[in-house]
């Protein structure tokens, strides 16, 4: 059924009630932690790309790495990186701000706001779409490839998406799609009234004092580098070269999707995790909901070899302890990791592959828990 007038309402009006609020950075007077050993983790695996370390909402380190053979001017710390999937969280925070309105429930059907999708969506919870559990499946396919980089509304999205069918009944597994966060965005935009971006930018981004993060490429975005043609690897080569096959290259102004590609720097990220974890965003109760593991989604992290869950659109450490996500691609790699209890941050920024990004954040996250930086004892 078609939503009512009350709850369009309420989604519409809902920007221009989010006032900005003060999101300060502040640096620890007294680091604690060895600057030289963590440079030498970034030296060890050859990292190219920005990282930044927060505990109890002060920075105490961010610093750039470049890795030689790489042009060494091509980033510093207030370079914007494209985060991946890590705009996945933006999407789902959005989602979060509008069921805090009353717009909807994260238990509603998606067909209840959505009514031209197929009758088979009508059983897809929008949940079931933050859980990567409804079935839908993957429009970054490389049949798709040239409509994808073309298209000029989310709309032109979601008819690749519609021509696919379902891969599984909602619920029945987990399966990450990105086809359901970009279902997600266009929920967004029939509530709220606005298009996507110009929800993201005044409910989050502003919010948040995200003053640098963007939905297309500019001259102050960093160049990917991959050792990848399309997505395979080229054997043998050590060497990394420009990537020229995605659409979140220098020379075109592609924007970013509900379910990613977001351009970002270390601070802005920093400013997000602030804003999510000191309860600016969304209610507590909300974020907590949200941040909390869903049953049917834990699974072990390519990364650390360790089980991890999946939230509203967020990754989970097993017990809860780490919220984040993670994004990749070619020439692209970032990882968020916020331990909200003691607001304890790690962003690390890559233009190049995965998992290089994952791996640095890894062992900073080893570090910090080895010297008790973590306070996770």
């Amino acid at each position: 059924m078609m939503p009512n007038i009350t709850k369009l309402i309420v989604g519409a009006i809902f920007s221009a009630a989010l006032l900005p609020v003060q999101t300060e950075i502040s640096f620890a007077q007294e680091p604690g932690i060895d600057t030289a050993y963590i440079r030498t983790l970034a030296e060890d695996i050859s990292f190219n790309g920005v990282a930044l370390i927060a505990k109890d909402g002060e920075i105490i380190e961010v610093d750039s790495y470049h890795r030689a053979g790489i042009p060494r001017g091509d980033h510093t710390v207030n370079t914007r990186f494209n985060v991946g999937s890590i705009g996945k969280v933006f999407t789902a925070v959005a989602i979060g701000q509008l069921v805090d309105s009353g717009a909807f429930k994260f238990d509603d059907s998606i067909r209840s706001y959505l009514p031209e999708l197929p009758l088979s969506y009508q059983d897809i919870k929008v949940s079931h779409l933050l859980t990567h559990m409804s079935g839908v499946g993957n429009f970054f396919q490389p049949k798709y490839r040239e409509a994808i980089y073309s298209f000029e509304t989310l709309d032109d999205i979601m008819a690749i998406i519609l021509s696919e069918p379902q891969d599984f009944k909602p619920g029945e597994k987990m399966q990450y799609s990105n086809s359901g966060f970009v279902i997600l965005g266009a929920l967004i935009e029939r509530v709220s009234g606005l298009s996507y971006e110009d929800y993201i930018q005044r409910n989050i981004f502003d919010r948040a004092e995200m003053k640098e993060t963007r939905f297309e490429v500019d001259a102050l975005t960093a160049t990917n580098y991959t050792q990848q043609t399309g997505q395979r690897r080229q054997r043998g080569s050590s060497s990394f070269t420009p990537d020229t096959t995605s659409p979140y290259v220098k020379g075109r102004t592609r924007r970013a999707l509900p379910a990613g590609g977001t351009f970002s720097t270390a601070h802005d990220m920093y400013r997000f995790a602030m804003a999510l974890v000191n309860h600016k965003l969304m209610s507590s109760e909300t974020t907590k909901l949200m941040t909390s593991a869903k049953p049917g989604t834990v699974r072990v992290s390519p990364s650390s070899g360790k089980e991890v869950g999946y939230g509203y659109g967020f990754n989970i450490s097993v017990g809860g302890a780490r919220i984040g996500h993670g994004g990749g691609g070619p020439g692209i790699n970032a990882e968020l990791r916020i331990w909200p209890e003691t607001k304890t941050v790690v962003v690390t920024l890559a233009n190049l592959d995965p998992p290089i990004a994952s791996v640095f954040a890894d062992s900073i996250e080893g570090y910090l828990k080895d010297q008790n930086l973590d306070h996770s004892n």
